[in-house]
């Protein structure tokens, strides 16, 4: 006969046991649901070396979620090696003035299938065969308030070097009120894209100053180049200005150049005083044949003052959208509106106001006020942030990424 107080004891224990596994089971659960690293913001304070930098940066792909780098010190980081990005992350320069900088000897940021978002910084003399400034494979690439200068790609053997400032390659690619200057490459100075897919977005920036030269006897691209075979993704560039690139000898498309079957839209924008050599577009290239052709949609666009040819097309699709303004008859404008032969009257790059320079339009500029309102043409603002129109009272908005 079993005695009552072992039955009891024995009752206790399995309730016990019970109790233990369901709170094991709990702790579990609990774990799963936790992410494995929380957001973190990670702070720079150092900006004698890159010391710190790279750490942090170690540190942001070792969590991989969306860690903040920021700098609480001003300069110019002279990088010893290239950053690799790898991770979800932020860099941010927002309240000082910091230049990463490759010292003409090696790239400055290289994103493989990473989200990554740079905010208000300088990216300068970063040196490579591709993406001198930035290189970026695959993913998501977020880029505002901030400046790429003096980065370059260069031919290493026999393969050219392309995107002096980025090299964008299948990624999402977003850039804001950012500016490309000064950069080079063999094709795409300024920024290179490619890849079977992708989306590219650029809004309220510049791009200028920027060439390609193709070892000195050739280049296409010396603003923008876009394209490779089986491209299927799209570029569209709105709010923006494209001034004084260049290409080589037998170079293309000095300020964009477009070919294969990328698709590009180009709206509210000034492509001007671009250099290109004779009849090969100095403003604008869209190339193709009879099985691959470019479409390009341009729509409240100046494409004006450029040497050798506002316009070049070679087999792509032009679709004229309206209001846009040529100084040469080279892009065959036909849509409602759109001007041929016509000089916008466009001031010098500037800082016109906004955080990126832009070409003012002059007193007496035909392309002042000349989109209607009607038209769905006209955005709510300009490159500079400014309104559109500038005047309540008035029923249209100017030709153009400047609003006078």
């Amino acid at each position: 006969m079993t005695h009552p107080n072992t039955t009891r004891l024995s009752s206790r224990l399995r309730l016990l046991c019970g109790l233990a596994l369901l709170l094991g089971l709990c702790i579990m659960l609990c774990g799963l649901a936790r992410p494995a690293h929380a957001q973190s913001t990670l702070s720079v304070s150092d900006c004698s070396s890159d010391a710190q930098l790279q750490a942090e940066v170690a540190q942001a792909n070792s969590d991989n979620a969306g860690d903040v780098i920021t700098f609480a010190c001003s300069g110019d980081i002279k990088l010893s090696s290239t950053l690799s990005i790898n991770g979800s992350m932020t860099l941010s320069g927002s309240g000082q003035s910091v230049t990463l900088d490759g010292g003409d000897s090696l790239q400055v940021l290289d994103v493989n299938s990473a989200s990554f978002t740079l905010n208000a910084l300088t990216i300068a003399h970063g040196s490579t065969q591709s993406g001198g400034g930035l290189s970026s494979n695959g993913g998501t690439v977020s880029i505002t308030n901030s400046t790429f200068a003096y980065n370059h790609a260069g031919t290493v053997g026999l393969i050219s070097g392309s995107g002096g400032g980025l090299s964008s390659n299948g990624t999402t690619l977003s850039i804001t009120n950012s500016t490309f200057a000064h950069n080079s490459a063999s094709s795409g100075g300024g920024l290179s894209i490619t890849g079977e897919s992708g989306t590219v977005s650029i809004s309220n920036s510049t791009i200028a100053y920027n060439s390609a030269s193709g070892g000195g006897s050739g280049g296409e691209g010396g603003g923008i180049f876009n394209g490779l075979d089986f491209n299927v993704g799209t570029v569209s560039i709105s709010n923006s200005t494209i001034a004084y690139n260049s290409t080589g000898a037998f170079g293309e498309g000095a300020g964009i150049y477009n070919e294969y079957i990328s698709t590009m839209s180009i709206s509210n924008s000034t492509i001007a005083y671009n250099s290109a050599p004779s009849g090969q577009g100095g403003g604008f290239f869209n190339g193709g044949s009879v099985f691959n052709g470019a479409t390009v949609s341009l729509s409240g666009n100046i494409v004006a003052d450029n040497t050798g040819g506002d316009c070049l097309n070679t087999g792509g699709d032009n679709f004229d959208q309206g209001y846009n303004l040529s100084s040469d008859s080279s892009c065959g404008f036909t849509g409602t509106g759109s001007m041929q032969n016509t000089n916008p009257k466009l001031g010098p790059l500037a800082s016109n106001g906004g955080p990126t320079q832009t070409l003012a339009l002059l007193k007496g500029s035909p392309a002042s006020d000349y989109i209607r309102l009607s038209s769905g043409l006209c955005p709510k603002t300009d490159q500079r942030g400014h309104k559109r129109p500038d005047n309540p009272h008035e029923s249209a908005c100017d030709i153009g990424a400047f609003e006078s």
